[in-house]
Protein backbone atom coordinates (compact mmCIF):
# COMPACT_ATOMS: atom_id res chain seq x y z
CA UNK A 1 0.00 0.00 0.00
CA UNK A 2 1.46 3.45 -0.83
CA UNK A 3 -0.04 7.00 0.11
CA UNK A 4 0.95 9.77 -2.15
CA UNK A 5 0.34 13.15 -1.35
CA UNK A 6 1.64 16.62 -2.35
CA UNK A 7 3.07 19.35 0.54
CA UNK A 8 5.24 22.51 0.90
CA UNK A 9 5.77 21.70 -3.32
CA UNK A 10 7.02 18.43 -2.43
CA UNK A 11 5.60 15.29 -4.06
CA UNK A 12 5.77 12.74 -1.24
CA UNK A 13 5.36 9.04 -1.23
CA UNK A 14 4.84 7.05 2.11
CA UNK A 15 5.14 2.81 1.26
CA UNK A 16 3.06 1.82 4.60
CA UNK A 17 4.03 -1.55 5.03
CA UNK A 18 7.59 -0.19 5.05
CA UNK A 19 7.54 2.88 6.44
CA UNK A 20 10.02 4.45 3.71
CA UNK A 21 9.26 7.95 2.42
CA UNK A 22 10.44 8.65 -0.80
CA UNK A 23 10.52 12.74 -1.74
CA UNK A 24 10.31 12.89 -5.64
CA UNK A 25 9.43 14.66 -9.31
CA UNK A 26 6.57 15.22 -10.87
CA UNK A 27 6.87 12.65 -13.86
CA UNK A 28 7.94 10.23 -11.31
CA UNK A 29 5.04 10.69 -8.78
CA UNK A 30 2.57 10.16 -11.89
CA UNK A 31 4.70 6.77 -12.45
CA UNK A 32 4.15 5.40 -9.20
CA UNK A 33 0.29 6.21 -9.80
CA UNK A 34 -0.07 4.27 -12.07
CA UNK A 35 2.48 1.54 -11.56
CA UNK A 36 1.07 -1.95 -11.56
CA UNK A 37 -1.62 -0.97 -13.21
CA UNK A 38 -0.25 0.12 -16.33
CA UNK A 39 2.18 -1.42 -18.48
CA UNK A 40 5.44 0.30 -19.49
CA UNK A 41 4.28 1.17 -23.01
CA UNK A 42 1.48 2.68 -21.89
CA UNK A 43 3.13 4.98 -18.74
CA UNK A 44 5.39 5.82 -22.17
CA UNK A 45 2.92 7.23 -23.39
CA UNK A 46 1.15 8.75 -20.67
CA UNK A 47 4.22 10.70 -19.65
CA UNK A 48 5.16 11.74 -23.10
CA UNK A 49 1.70 13.19 -23.68
CA UNK A 50 1.86 15.37 -20.28
CA UNK A 51 5.29 16.16 -20.51
CA UNK A 52 5.64 16.74 -23.96
CA UNK A 53 6.70 20.08 -23.55
CA UNK A 54 8.70 19.65 -20.67
CA UNK A 55 12.90 19.80 -20.85
CA UNK A 56 14.46 16.41 -19.85
CA UNK A 57 12.14 14.01 -20.01
CA UNK A 58 12.73 11.50 -22.17
CA UNK A 59 11.73 7.91 -23.42
CA UNK A 60 14.94 6.65 -22.07
CA UNK A 61 14.21 8.70 -19.01
CA UNK A 62 11.10 7.03 -18.10
CA UNK A 63 12.36 3.82 -18.99
CA UNK A 64 15.42 4.04 -16.34
CA UNK A 65 12.58 5.22 -13.62
CA UNK A 66 10.55 2.39 -14.41
CA UNK A 67 13.26 0.01 -13.68
CA UNK A 68 14.31 2.04 -10.66
CA UNK A 69 10.61 1.36 -9.19
CA UNK A 70 10.82 -2.31 -10.27
CA UNK A 71 13.84 -2.17 -8.14
CA UNK A 72 12.68 -0.52 -5.33
CA UNK A 73 9.85 -3.19 -5.16
CA UNK A 74 12.37 -5.73 -5.16
CA UNK A 75 13.64 -4.31 -2.15
CA UNK A 76 10.96 -3.80 -0.37
CA UNK A 77 11.10 0.14 -0.14
CA UNK A 78 7.99 0.63 -2.57
CA UNK A 79 4.68 -1.11 -3.01
CA UNK A 80 6.11 -3.91 -0.55
CA UNK A 81 4.04 -6.49 0.97
CA UNK A 82 1.84 -5.96 4.13
CA UNK A 83 3.51 -8.96 6.20
CA UNK A 84 0.06 -8.27 9.00
CA UNK A 85 -2.05 -9.34 6.10
CA UNK A 86 -1.94 -12.99 6.62
CA UNK A 87 -2.60 -12.56 10.67
CA UNK A 88 -5.15 -9.74 10.37
CA UNK A 89 -8.56 -12.15 9.83
CA UNK A 90 -7.12 -14.59 12.94
CA UNK A 91 -6.07 -11.24 15.57
CA UNK A 92 -9.65 -10.17 14.66
CA UNK A 93 -11.01 -13.30 15.66
CA UNK A 94 -9.50 -13.37 18.89
CA UNK A 95 -11.24 -9.74 20.00
CA UNK A 96 -14.21 -10.02 17.15
CA UNK A 97 -16.92 -8.39 19.60
CA UNK A 98 -15.15 -7.41 22.39
CA UNK A 99 -14.78 -3.75 23.21
CA UNK A 100 -12.14 -2.79 25.92
CA UNK A 101 -12.73 1.34 26.02
CA UNK A 102 -14.45 4.15 25.05
CA UNK A 103 -13.48 7.73 24.06
CA UNK A 104 -16.63 9.83 25.04
CA UNK A 105 -16.89 13.12 23.33
CA UNK A 106 -18.86 14.77 26.35
CA UNK A 107 -18.66 18.00 24.67
CA UNK A 108 -18.43 19.33 20.82
CA UNK A 109 -17.87 22.81 21.71
CA UNK A 110 -14.98 24.56 23.55
CA UNK A 111 -13.95 27.79 25.37
CA UNK A 112 -10.44 28.20 23.71
CA UNK A 113 -10.30 29.03 20.26
CA UNK A 114 -6.73 27.15 19.27
CA UNK A 115 -5.79 28.28 15.26
CA UNK A 116 -4.74 24.11 14.45
CA UNK A 117 -7.41 22.44 16.74
CA UNK A 118 -7.52 19.25 14.57
CA UNK A 119 -11.11 18.90 16.04
CA UNK A 120 -12.55 22.87 14.61
CA UNK A 121 -12.44 24.33 17.67
CA UNK A 122 -14.35 21.07 19.40
CA UNK A 123 -17.04 20.86 17.09
CA UNK A 124 -15.45 18.80 14.47
CA UNK A 125 -16.69 20.97 11.41
CA UNK A 126 -20.43 20.16 13.04
CA UNK A 127 -22.75 22.06 14.99
CA UNK A 128 -21.52 22.91 19.07
CA UNK A 129 -23.36 20.31 21.31
CA UNK A 130 -23.04 18.63 24.71
CA UNK A 131 -23.85 15.32 25.08
CA UNK A 132 -26.69 14.28 27.24
CA UNK A 133 -26.92 11.30 30.53
CA UNK A 134 -29.17 9.34 28.39
CA UNK A 135 -26.58 8.87 25.48
CA UNK A 136 -23.90 8.79 27.55
CA UNK A 137 -25.50 5.91 29.99
CA UNK A 138 -26.05 4.23 26.74
CA UNK A 139 -22.44 4.29 25.61
CA UNK A 140 -21.30 2.76 29.03
CA UNK A 141 -23.90 0.29 28.51
CA UNK A 142 -22.73 -0.96 25.51
CA UNK A 143 -19.33 -0.82 26.83
CA UNK A 144 -19.99 -3.32 29.81
CA UNK A 145 -22.18 -5.66 27.22
CA UNK A 146 -19.49 -5.88 24.52
CA UNK A 147 -16.35 -6.36 27.26
CA UNK A 148 -16.90 -9.89 27.57
CA UNK A 149 -14.84 -11.50 30.15
CA UNK A 150 -12.53 -8.18 30.11
CA UNK A 151 -12.54 -6.82 33.82
CA UNK A 152 -11.05 -3.62 33.53
CA UNK A 153 -12.70 -1.23 31.09
CA UNK A 154 -10.94 2.43 29.85
CA UNK A 155 -12.97 5.61 29.68
CA UNK A 156 -11.70 8.88 28.21
CA UNK A 157 -13.93 11.71 28.92
CA UNK A 158 -13.07 13.97 25.76
CA UNK A 159 -13.97 16.85 23.53
CA UNK A 160 -13.92 19.30 22.57
CA UNK A 161 -13.57 20.59 26.68
CA UNK A 162 -15.30 17.98 29.02
CA UNK A 163 -15.42 20.14 31.66
CA UNK A 164 -17.89 22.42 29.88
CA UNK A 165 -20.42 19.58 30.57
CA UNK A 166 -18.81 18.58 33.80
CA UNK A 167 -22.32 17.43 35.39
CA UNK A 168 -23.02 14.85 32.60
CA UNK A 169 -19.15 13.66 33.21
CA UNK A 170 -20.08 12.97 37.32
CA UNK A 171 -23.43 11.81 36.77
CA UNK A 172 -21.43 9.03 33.84
CA UNK A 173 -19.01 8.09 36.56
CA UNK A 174 -21.55 7.81 39.28
CA UNK A 175 -23.84 5.41 36.92
CA UNK A 176 -20.45 3.11 36.42
CA UNK A 177 -19.89 2.67 39.90
CA UNK A 178 -23.04 1.73 40.92
CA UNK A 179 -22.99 -1.21 38.17
CA UNK A 180 -19.62 -2.14 38.96
CA UNK A 181 -20.05 -4.80 41.22
CA UNK A 182 -22.98 -6.43 40.03
CA UNK A 183 -21.24 -6.93 36.00
CA UNK A 184 -18.08 -7.69 37.56
CA UNK A 185 -16.15 -4.67 35.89
CA UNK A 186 -13.72 -2.43 37.10
CA UNK A 187 -14.11 1.29 35.39
CA UNK A 188 -10.90 3.42 34.93
CA UNK A 189 -11.54 6.98 34.07
CA UNK A 190 -9.31 9.26 32.40
CA UNK A 191 -10.52 13.42 31.83
CA UNK A 192 -8.47 15.14 29.07
CA UNK A 193 -8.67 18.96 29.69
CA UNK A 194 -6.99 22.58 28.73
CA UNK A 195 -7.69 23.77 32.08
CA UNK A 196 -9.53 26.73 32.07
CA UNK A 197 -12.62 25.54 34.14
CA UNK A 198 -10.23 23.99 36.97
CA UNK A 199 -11.37 24.39 40.42
CA UNK A 200 -11.31 23.05 43.50
CA UNK A 201 -14.76 21.01 42.82
CA UNK A 202 -13.05 19.60 39.59
CA UNK A 203 -9.66 18.69 41.12
CA UNK A 204 -11.36 16.90 43.96
CA UNK A 205 -13.43 14.80 41.69
CA UNK A 206 -11.03 14.08 39.40
CA UNK A 207 -8.30 13.18 42.13
CA UNK A 208 -11.36 10.37 43.74
CA UNK A 209 -12.53 9.12 40.36
CA UNK A 210 -9.97 9.86 37.59
CA UNK A 211 -7.09 7.04 36.97
CA UNK A 212 -5.26 9.62 34.91
CA UNK A 213 -5.53 13.45 33.75
CA UNK A 214 -4.28 14.48 30.48
CA UNK A 215 -3.71 18.50 30.91
CA UNK A 216 -3.31 20.33 27.79
CA UNK A 217 0.09 22.83 27.55
CA UNK A 218 2.21 24.08 24.92
CA UNK A 219 4.82 24.95 26.98
CA UNK A 220 6.82 28.67 27.53
CA UNK A 221 4.01 31.14 27.70
CA UNK A 222 5.50 32.94 24.51
CA UNK A 223 4.83 29.79 22.50
CA UNK A 224 1.27 28.61 24.37
CA UNK A 225 -0.25 31.75 23.76
CA UNK A 226 0.73 32.06 19.95
CA UNK A 227 -1.84 29.47 19.67
CA UNK A 228 -4.07 28.63 22.67
CA UNK A 229 -6.10 31.74 22.69
CA UNK A 230 -9.89 32.63 23.48
CA UNK A 231 -12.27 33.80 21.49
CA UNK A 232 -11.14 37.38 22.22
CA UNK A 233 -7.91 36.55 21.15
CA UNK A 234 -6.10 36.12 24.74
CA UNK A 235 -3.85 33.49 25.82
CA UNK A 236 -4.39 31.02 28.10
CA UNK A 237 -0.85 30.86 30.08
CA UNK A 238 -1.47 32.85 33.15
CA UNK A 239 -5.13 31.73 33.79
CA UNK A 240 -4.27 27.66 33.47
CA UNK A 241 -0.84 27.33 34.83
CA UNK A 242 -1.35 28.02 38.11
CA UNK A 243 -4.24 25.42 38.37
CA UNK A 244 -2.41 23.11 36.39
CA UNK A 245 0.20 23.34 39.43
CA UNK A 246 -2.95 23.27 42.11
CA UNK A 247 -3.66 20.08 40.59
CA UNK A 248 -0.52 18.00 39.71
CA UNK A 249 0.48 19.00 43.77
CA UNK A 250 -3.25 17.67 45.01
CA UNK A 251 -2.62 14.35 42.99
CA UNK A 252 1.00 14.32 44.52
CA UNK A 253 2.25 14.38 41.38
CA UNK A 254 1.62 11.10 40.16
CA UNK A 255 -1.28 9.82 37.57
CA UNK A 256 -0.91 12.86 35.22
CA UNK A 257 0.12 13.95 31.47
CA UNK A 258 1.10 16.87 29.57
CA UNK A 259 -0.13 16.60 26.02
CA UNK A 260 1.80 19.50 24.23
CA UNK A 261 1.13 20.48 20.64
CA UNK A 262 5.01 21.12 18.86
CA UNK A 263 4.73 23.86 16.18
CA UNK A 264 7.02 25.83 13.60
CA UNK A 265 7.15 27.79 16.32
CA UNK A 266 8.95 26.43 19.18
CA UNK A 267 11.91 24.02 17.38
CA UNK A 268 14.31 24.94 20.03
CA UNK A 269 12.17 23.05 22.62
CA UNK A 270 12.99 19.74 20.81
CA UNK A 271 16.65 21.12 20.48
CA UNK A 272 17.06 21.55 24.07
CA UNK A 273 15.72 18.57 25.09
CA UNK A 274 17.25 16.17 22.37
CA UNK A 275 20.18 17.78 21.16
CA UNK A 276 20.79 17.99 17.07
CA UNK A 277 18.12 15.02 17.08
CA UNK A 278 15.09 17.46 18.33
CA UNK A 279 16.22 20.18 15.49
CA UNK A 280 16.15 17.19 12.59
CA UNK A 281 12.83 15.77 14.13
CA UNK A 282 11.34 19.71 13.92
CA UNK A 283 12.80 19.89 10.43
CA UNK A 284 11.03 16.75 9.19
CA UNK A 285 8.04 17.19 10.80
CA UNK A 286 7.74 20.52 8.82
CA UNK A 287 8.57 19.59 5.96
CA UNK A 288 11.98 21.63 5.69
CA UNK A 289 14.66 18.73 5.84
CA UNK A 290 17.01 19.13 2.94
CA UNK A 291 19.24 16.23 3.68
CA UNK A 292 20.37 15.21 0.41
CA UNK A 293 18.90 11.25 -0.22
CA UNK A 294 21.46 8.82 -0.58
CA UNK A 295 21.78 6.85 -3.94
CA UNK A 296 20.19 3.13 -3.85
CA UNK A 297 23.10 0.63 -1.92
CA UNK A 298 24.86 3.63 -1.18
CA UNK A 299 27.83 2.40 1.63
CA UNK A 300 28.80 5.45 3.59
CA UNK A 301 32.74 5.49 3.76
CA UNK A 302 33.86 4.16 7.16
CA UNK A 303 35.19 6.87 9.47
CA UNK A 304 36.16 5.44 12.34
CA UNK A 305 36.33 1.42 13.64
CA UNK A 306 36.30 1.05 17.61
CA UNK A 307 35.18 -2.00 19.90
CA UNK A 308 33.42 -1.54 23.49
CA UNK A 309 32.28 -2.87 26.32
CA UNK A 310 30.85 -2.42 29.99
CA UNK A 311 33.16 -4.98 32.22
CA UNK A 312 31.14 -7.59 34.29
CA UNK A 313 33.03 -6.09 37.47
CA UNK A 314 34.38 -2.26 37.71
CA UNK A 315 38.38 -2.16 36.98
CA UNK A 316 40.59 -1.39 39.51
CA UNK A 317 43.95 -2.03 38.03
CA UNK A 318 46.40 -0.87 35.65
CA UNK A 319 46.69 -4.41 34.86
CA UNK A 320 43.02 -5.37 34.52
CA UNK A 321 42.72 -2.52 31.68
CA UNK A 322 45.58 -3.40 29.65
CA UNK A 323 43.90 -6.78 29.22
CA UNK A 324 40.43 -5.27 28.63
CA UNK A 325 42.22 -2.74 26.21
CA UNK A 326 44.05 -6.47 24.16
CA UNK A 327 40.55 -7.98 23.50
CA UNK A 328 38.57 -5.40 22.23
CA UNK A 329 41.63 -4.32 20.02
CA UNK A 330 41.78 -7.71 18.92
CA UNK A 331 38.48 -6.88 16.91
CA UNK A 332 39.40 -3.52 15.47
CA UNK A 333 42.48 -5.45 13.57
CA UNK A 334 40.25 -7.60 11.97
CA UNK A 335 37.79 -4.73 10.59
CA UNK A 336 41.15 -2.83 9.70
CA UNK A 337 42.08 -5.15 7.46
CA UNK A 338 38.54 -6.84 6.34
CA UNK A 339 37.99 -3.03 4.74
CA UNK A 340 41.28 -2.79 3.85
CA UNK A 341 42.01 0.37 6.18
CA UNK A 342 44.70 1.55 8.53
CA UNK A 343 44.51 3.64 11.01
CA UNK A 344 47.19 6.61 12.45
CA UNK A 345 45.54 7.36 15.93
CA UNK A 346 43.92 6.11 18.29
CA UNK A 347 40.76 7.35 20.55
CA UNK A 348 39.95 5.76 24.61
CA UNK A 349 36.38 6.63 26.36
CA UNK A 350 36.47 6.20 29.91
CA UNK A 351 33.25 5.74 31.80
CA UNK A 352 34.23 5.73 36.02
CA UNK A 353 31.07 3.89 38.14
CA UNK A 354 29.43 7.11 38.61
CA UNK A 355 28.84 7.11 35.18
CA UNK A 356 31.65 9.90 34.15
CA UNK A 357 32.63 9.65 30.48
CA UNK A 358 36.33 11.17 30.18
CA UNK A 359 37.94 10.62 26.36
CA UNK A 360 40.90 10.58 25.08
CA UNK A 361 42.92 10.27 21.87
CA UNK A 362 46.81 10.19 20.07
CA UNK A 363 48.70 10.06 16.88
CA UNK A 364 50.94 7.07 16.08
CA UNK A 365 52.71 8.61 13.89
CA UNK A 366 52.38 5.75 11.45
CA UNK A 367 49.68 3.86 9.91
CA UNK A 368 49.17 0.39 10.78
CA UNK A 369 46.54 -2.88 11.15
CA UNK A 370 48.07 -4.50 13.88
CA UNK A 371 45.83 -4.61 17.15
CA UNK A 372 49.25 -4.83 18.95
CA UNK A 373 49.65 -1.29 17.63
CA UNK A 374 46.64 0.03 19.03
CA UNK A 375 46.16 -1.68 22.20
CA UNK A 376 49.64 -0.78 23.31
CA UNK A 377 49.40 2.76 22.27
CA UNK A 378 46.07 2.87 23.83
CA UNK A 379 47.14 1.54 27.28
CA UNK A 380 50.13 4.32 27.19
CA UNK A 381 47.39 6.53 27.23
CA UNK A 382 45.60 5.37 29.43
CA UNK A 383 48.23 5.69 31.55
CA UNK A 384 49.21 9.34 30.98
CA UNK A 385 45.54 10.54 31.33
CA UNK A 386 43.88 8.43 33.81
CA UNK A 387 44.57 9.45 37.66
CA UNK A 388 42.20 6.63 38.81
CA UNK A 389 39.89 8.83 40.69
CA UNK A 390 37.40 6.01 40.53
CA UNK A 391 36.74 2.25 39.25
CA UNK A 392 36.33 2.09 35.66
CA UNK A 393 33.13 0.97 34.55
CA UNK A 394 33.23 0.33 31.01
CA UNK A 395 35.89 1.19 28.29
CA UNK A 396 35.86 1.39 24.35
CA UNK A 397 38.86 1.58 22.17
CA UNK A 398 38.66 3.02 18.69
CA UNK A 399 40.89 3.61 15.37
CA UNK A 400 40.60 6.80 13.77
CA UNK A 401 42.33 9.12 11.18
CA UNK A 402 41.77 6.17 8.80
CA UNK A 403 43.20 5.41 5.35
CA UNK A 404 42.49 2.79 2.24
CA UNK A 405 45.11 0.46 1.74
CA UNK A 406 48.87 0.63 2.72
CA UNK A 407 50.25 3.42 2.91
CA UNK A 408 53.82 5.04 2.34
CA UNK A 409 55.75 6.35 5.16
CA UNK A 410 58.71 8.33 6.42
CA UNK A 411 61.04 5.77 7.71
CA UNK A 412 61.79 6.46 11.65
CA UNK A 413 65.47 5.43 12.15
CA UNK A 414 64.27 5.13 16.05
CA UNK A 415 61.25 2.26 14.52
CA UNK A 416 61.38 -1.36 15.12
CA UNK A 417 59.55 -1.82 11.34
CA UNK A 418 60.75 -5.68 11.18
CA UNK A 419 59.04 -6.08 14.43
CA UNK A 420 55.85 -4.77 13.00
CA UNK A 421 55.38 -6.57 10.00
CA UNK A 422 56.33 -9.55 12.35
CA UNK A 423 53.58 -9.01 14.76
CA UNK A 424 51.36 -8.38 11.90
CA UNK A 425 51.98 -11.54 10.22
CA UNK A 426 51.20 -13.30 13.57
CA UNK A 427 47.92 -11.51 14.29
CA UNK A 428 47.17 -12.46 10.21
CA UNK A 429 48.28 -16.32 10.84
CA UNK A 430 46.07 -16.15 14.35
CA UNK A 431 43.13 -14.65 12.02
CA UNK A 432 42.93 -17.69 9.81
CA UNK A 433 43.11 -20.15 12.80
CA UNK A 434 40.11 -18.66 14.18
CA UNK A 435 38.81 -18.88 10.95
CA UNK A 436 38.99 -22.21 10.34
CA UNK A 437 38.51 -24.13 14.24
CA UNK A 438 36.83 -21.45 15.68
CA UNK A 439 37.38 -18.31 18.14
CA UNK A 440 38.72 -19.73 20.60
CA UNK A 441 41.42 -22.29 18.64
CA UNK A 442 44.14 -19.61 19.54
CA UNK A 443 44.59 -16.84 21.52
CA UNK A 444 47.33 -14.56 23.71
CA UNK A 445 48.41 -15.84 26.84
CA UNK A 446 47.77 -12.74 28.76
CA UNK A 447 43.53 -13.02 28.28
CA UNK A 448 43.70 -16.89 29.60
CA UNK A 449 43.09 -14.47 33.24
CA UNK A 450 39.08 -13.46 33.28
CA UNK A 451 39.78 -9.65 31.75
CA UNK A 452 36.02 -8.96 33.08
CA UNK A 453 34.66 -7.83 29.87
CA UNK A 454 31.14 -9.00 28.75
CA UNK A 455 30.49 -12.57 28.52
CA UNK A 456 30.35 -12.15 24.58
CA UNK A 457 33.86 -11.15 24.19
CA UNK A 458 35.17 -13.69 26.50
CA UNK A 459 35.76 -17.01 24.69
CA UNK A 460 35.56 -20.47 26.80
CA UNK A 461 38.40 -22.85 27.13
CA UNK A 462 37.92 -25.64 24.98
CA UNK A 463 40.04 -29.02 24.60
CA UNK A 464 42.81 -28.86 22.46
CA UNK A 465 42.93 -24.96 22.07
CA UNK A 466 45.87 -23.16 21.45
CA UNK A 467 46.83 -20.49 24.15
Amino acid sequence: MIHQYKFNGRNIVLDVCSGSVHVVDDPTFDMISMFGTSDLGTIKKRIAEKYKNADGVTEKDVEECYRTLCEMKKNGTLFSEDSFEPMAGTLKARTSGVVKALCLHIAHTCNLNCSYCFASQGKYHGERALMSFEVGKRALDFLVENSGTRKNLEVDFFGGEPLMNFDVVKQLVRYARSIEKEKNKNFRFTLTTNGVLVDDDVIEFANREMSNVVLSLDGRKEVHDRYRVDYAGNGSWDRIVPKFQRFVEARGGKNYYMRGTFTHANPDFLERKLGKCGRYIWLSANGLDNSPVSEMNFTPPVKSIGHGTTCSADLEGNGAVRTVFIRLSQDIGKKLRRHNLSASAVQITIRDKNLIIKQFQTRLGYFTQNFTDIYENAYRLFLKSYDWHDSIRSLTVRAINLSEGARPEQLDLMADFERRDKVGAAEIAMEKIRGRFGHNAVDMAVLMTNTKTAPELMPSLLPGSVR
